[in-house]
């Protein structure tokens, strides 16, 4: 009798317990894992348009293209960074979203903002927004890739550990 009663026990509370705590973690697993592939696929999209700009083939992307790519950036940037604010608790993670939209962002502005004066006073304002050190050129176009690529990879790292609310 006690031995069924223990079977009981276990069966009806320890076993749904387990089983949700599984579910539960399996589907942060997920979530974080959309929410990366989404950052990657966001920035990319718009590097790659950015790249294309500035390549001496650049021919094979209308303005209006380059336009329409830069929209769609701000948009989905807007919308990703909302959700990773409700789905997370860690602080650390939409404060290095939004460093990583900005770098993105200038990264467009080295091939969206044609004249120089202003570009370079856009570059320096993300530079001084940011806190940058010194060494961290945004004018480079390499340097700027880089440091977008680490901001990145940042910002993916953080989803994968950071837990959801």
């Amino acid at each position: 009798m006690t031995l069924l009663l223990v079977t009981a026990v276990v069966s009806g509370l320890l076993v749904p317990r387990l089983t949700q705590q599984w579910q539960d973690h399996q589907q942060a697993l997920d979530t974080g894992r959309y929410f990366a592939g989404r950052v990657a696929r966001t920035v990319g999209e718009i590097f790659v348009a950015t790249q294309i700009a500035q390549s001496p083939f650049g021919e094979s992307q209308s303005q209006e293209e380059f336009d329409n790519a830069y929209k769609h950036w701000e948009v989905e940037s807007a919308v990703l960074g909302a959700e990773l604010r409700a789905y997370y608790r860690a602080e650390s993670l939409p404060q290095a979203w939004d460093q990583c939209y900005r770098l993105t962002t200038a990264y467009y502005a080295q091939a969206g903002i044609p004249n120089p004066t202003r570009r370079a006073s856009y570059l320096q304002e993300v530079h001084d927004d940011l806190d940058l050190p010194d060494n961290v050129d945004l004018a480079d176009i390499g340097v700027l890739r880089a440091t977008i690529l680490r901001k990145r990879d940042q910002v993916i790292r953080e989803v994968i550990d950071s837990a959801m609310k």
